[in-house]
């Protein structure tokens, strides 16, 4: 086990039941010490169901299977495993994604194809039918009330908290719910970041409206996160939703499906910074905000630069405000920047001012926020008014001992 993040929160948030959603866990070995590693949730027939998935070119069957799945826009359930990704196992693990599809698709009553999948830890390692395909049917006849702790609890790999998240907003005389977990610590990167993410949510909505929820979700949330720049092979965010609210019950169900749309970023957003806050190793929580670039997209690349850079991470970690690393990381992206202008701040204290050192700044002060637990990073390139905010965390000895030690 590691240590638990300084970041993490005192206990695992209130999370509201959604109504349809049933669950069950169990361990099948994948993880030591009995620790649970099997999830099943399961939604009612007729539930909708949006899917964003890794961009790596290198990907596990389960990514690739629910990719296929997803046009249909209709799920039955949804099983995780956790410590084994069976990802790059061949023939093998495709077979046993099959399997495992059809098991619960039997048990279930309803098409193989509405039963999704994922999976997270160690790449390149087979599973035997033994510890993962024998549970599935105790599984599917035990599930009852979801415990969103114990959910959460049984898709951790190196997290050392489990991680959930709940809104709700009103529609007519009722209480519409999203209520969601995920996974996340490392290998984190924001082209969709690297973990698993699971929303549920009771509105009745189509599965496109899901959908376009969802993407816009990604992008405000697990697309602005990096722990260490590197990308799974099994990223995998996947919403649900069970029909049982009716969005037009208010009146106006436009403007329900667009509240919707809200809150599915708001707890995607929160899901997202408990990982950052879990990173492998943190002892700081960076935030970086790049201002005055010429596009956007600009902003994004450049912000992304910095979160990612070694250099950066390491001087935030050892509290060195060494701020010409965070213009060689924006220099680095071949983005226009006016160099001329160009302004730097650390928290309050801006320690470069139009492209030079800032003499003026209090060292003394500047040393005392460099040992906080939080570092703002702000950047003006002086190009336009575009802007954009990610977050990372410090790079240090205890990521390097974790990772040292981890297999694949």
């Amino acid at each position: 086990m590691f240590d638990i993040s300084r970041f993490a929160p005192e206990s695992f948030p209130a999370v509201a039941a959604v109504a349809g959603v049933t669950s069950a866990t169990t361990s099948c070995s994948l993880k030591s010490g009995g620790q649970p590693d099997l999830l099943l949730m399961c939604v009612p027939p007729g539930s909708a169901v949006a899917g964003v998935f890794t961009q790596s070119s290198v990907t596990s069957t389960a990514v690739q299977r629910c990719r296929s799945s997803i046009p249909a826009g209709r799920a039955r359930a949804l099983v995780v495993h956790s410590g084994n990704a069976n990802a790059l196992t061949g023939a093998q693990g495709r077979a046993l994604v099959e399997r495992m599809c059809e098991s619960l698709a039997t048990e279930l009553d309803c098409p193989s194809s509405e039963v999704f999948m994922a999976g997270t830890g160690i790449i390149g390692q087979h599973i035997t039918d033994s510890q993962i395909l024998a549970p599935l049917p105790d599984l599917a006849s035990t599930q009852g009330e979801v415990s969103w702790e114990q959910a959460a609890q049984a898709i951790r790999t190196t997290d050392t908290f489990p991680k959930g998240a709940s809104r709700s907003f009103q529609v007519g005389d009722r209480q519409v719910v999203v209520s969601g977990i995920a996974k996340g610590s490392g290998m984190i990167a924001p082209d969709m970041a690297t973990m698993l993410c699971f929303l549920f949510t009771d509105a009745d909505v189509e599965p496109d409206e899901l959908q376009e929820a969802l993407s816009h979700a990604n992008v405000q949330s697990f697309r602005r996160i990096s722990v260490d720049g590197d990308e799974s092979t099994s990223d995998t965010m996947l919403a649900f939703a069970t029909r049982r609210s009716d969005l037009a019950a208010g009146g106006d169900r436009t403007s329900a499906v667009a509240e919707l749309r809200d809150v599915i970023a708001e707890v995607a957003l929160d899901l997202a910074m408990q990982v950052v806050s879990d990173g492998e190793g943190i002892t700081k929580l960076i935030q970086v905000s790049v201002t005055g670039a010429r596009t956007e997209d600009d902003a994004y690349v450049m912000a992304k630069s910095i979160s990612e850079s070694p250099l950066v991470k390491t001087a935030i970690a050892g509290g060195h405000p060494n701020w010409g690393r965070i213009a060689m990381a924006v220099g680095k992206t071949h983005r226009p920047v006016r160099q001329e202008r160009l302004d730097i701040w650390l928290g309050p204290h801006q320690v470069a001012l139009q492209g030079d050192a800032n003499d003026s700044v209090d060292q003394d002060a500047l040393a005392v926020y460099m040992s906080t637990d939080v570092i703002e990073i702000a950047v003006d390139v002086a190009m336009g008014t575009a802007s954009s905010t990610l977050w990372t965390c410090d790079l240090t000895q205890g990521y390097i001992n974790i990772n040292a030690h981890y297999s694949t």
